[in-house]
């Protein structure tokens, strides 16, 4: 199951938007790769 931080930052980067170093920091701290993260979820 997705955390919140993760569906939070694909909202966000869905918009175009870029997401803050605290939610960054929250998903590496959950293991993710938030670079590959960002190029699959950003519009």
């Amino acid at each position: 199951m997705r955390s919140l931080a993760l569906k939070t930052a694909v909202f966000i980067w869905k918009q175009g938007n870029e997401i803050d170093l605290i939610l960054q920091t929250k998903l590496l701290s959950e293991g993710y790769d938030v670079a590959k993260l960002e190029r699959r979820y950003r519009a």
